[in-house]
């Protein structure tokens, strides 16, 4: 049996999957590919009054924990408010003539300190974000959370 302090010091299922807090606040998804569809749906779905994980699941087709971060990620592009309402920005991003500019201003939302150190991020390489992304957040850049915020950037980059 589990002494008191042995239980006190042990982990709590909310401590051990809280997501840690990376320096630069920077959005990002372990699963790109998910975050890739939904944006490639957008233009060709229906503007929800409200962009909830029944509307992902159903009309995305993103469904489970790999679509957990994209309403997040929505919102700290500005494609999403605070209440998951679909913003002007998401209309924009609906329209062909609208999606690049929407994508840049996206891009400048979610990850304005990239841009506040690179104004051209958006048109910039691979090994160049690397190293912004690395300075930014202090981690090593073979720590995966590097590359999940690369990736994440590239899913916008494609469309700005």
């Amino acid at each position: 049996m589990a002494s008191e302090q042995e239980v006190a010091a042990a982990p709590t299922n909310q401590e051990k999957t809280a997501r840690r807090k990376i320096p630069g606040g920077l959005p990002y998804t372990s699963s790109p590919g998910v975050l890739r569809r939904v944006l490639e749906k957008i233009p060709t779905s229906e503007k929800p009054g409200t962009f909830t994980y029944d509307f992902l699941g159903t009309v995305m087709e993103a469904r489970g924990g790999a679509a957990r971060p994209i309403i997040p990620i929505l919102k700290a592009t500005g494609l999403l408010n605070q209440t998951r309402a679909p913003t002007e920005l998401y209309a924009k991003f609906q329209t062909d003539a609208g999606r690049p500019t929407a994508a840049l201003q996206a891009l400048r939302n979610g990850f304005g300190e990239i841009f506040r150190r690179s104004q051209y991020a958006h048109k910039a390489d691979e090994a160049a974000l690397i190293d912004v992304i690395v300075a930014i957040t202090g981690l090593p850049k073979k720590e995966g959370i590097v590359r999940y915020i690369f990736t994440t950037f590239q899913a916008f980059q494609e469309y700005a």
